[in-house]
């Protein structure tokens, strides 16, 4: 000790603390690490949850949109029920759980090299990947109907400025006026969703257009809880008979 100048002591010193910083970074680095794409219902339930497990997992979720509309409980609000900001959420509730929410779009994922690379050009390493991006048009798909259109013929399919859109044009319609409601063939996400829709309208417009009238030109011969609808549509619109305010026409009747 009697060799411990005070030089030799700020050596020791900067050493010592040179180790405690690569000891941290190391640490840091072995932490596990999780990459959620999408930040939808079901991406945003499993980053909260993946943290509230386990603190010491990083988690980091990637969503291209600073707001996200469910599309349950969209319905209601074409049908007047509720209004779109009940059905809109931020991602601050996730920050407040320690994760790090990113607003970009993935351009790519390296499952070899465990890393996710966004348009903004950053790439994010992870131990596991949650890949939940949710569904989008492939506008090609039905012929005449592209972005553009969708406009004027609202699909609402995915909640947000499209069924503020619907929802305006159901208010502006006359009554005595038609709504036609075409499910595509199966499969398709959330199959009860079309028939739904329909009831919901068909609510509004008992209310305030009773004289209109909701015709779903289906491409299928059958539907997801089919029978249940058929008793409520007969029970509140009059199903089956000539008054009936909402007419449902499968292929084999030239749906």
């Amino acid at each position: 000790m009697s060799n411990l100048t005070r030089r030799n002591f700020i050596k020791m010193a900067a050493g010592a603390a040179s180790m405690v910083g690569g000891l941290t970074s190391y640490a840091v680095a072995a932490n596990k690490q999780v990459v959620v794409v999408g930040g939808g219902a079901g991406g945003a339930t499993v980053a909260k949850y993946i943290r509230k497990a386990d603190p010491s997992i990083e988690v980091t979720l990637i969503e291209q949109k600073e707001h996200y509309y469910t599309c349950f409980m969209s319905n209601e609000v074409l049908a007047g029920e509720r209004a779109i900001d009940s059905i809109k959420f931020g991602y601050e509730g996730l920050s407040k759980h320690g994760i790090k929410v990113v607003r970009s779009l993935v351009t790519g994922i390296d499952p070899l090299a465990k890393t996710v690379t966004t348009q903004s050009g950053d790439t994010f390493r992870y131990d596991r990947l949650v890949v939940s991006p949710g569904i989008d048009f492939k506008w090609d798909a039905i012929e005449g109907y592209d972005e553009s259109v969708a406009d004027k013929i609202p699909h609402a399919w995915k909640a947000g400025p499209q069924t503020v859109t619907l929802r305006k044009q159901l208010e502006a319609m006359k009554d005595g006026g038609t709504v036609i409601i075409a499910p595509p063939p199966k499969p398709f996400r959330c199959p009860p969703g079309p028939y739904e829709r329909a009831s919901l309208i068909a609510h509004y417009l008992k209310q305030h257009k009773p004289k209109s009238k909701i015709l779903i030109l289906d491409a299928n011969e059958a539907f997801s809880k089919q029978g249940l609808f058929i008793q409520g549509w007969k029970e509140l619109y009059g199903y089956g008979t000539d008054n009936s305010m909402i007419e449902w026409l499968p292929p084999s009747q030239e749906g």
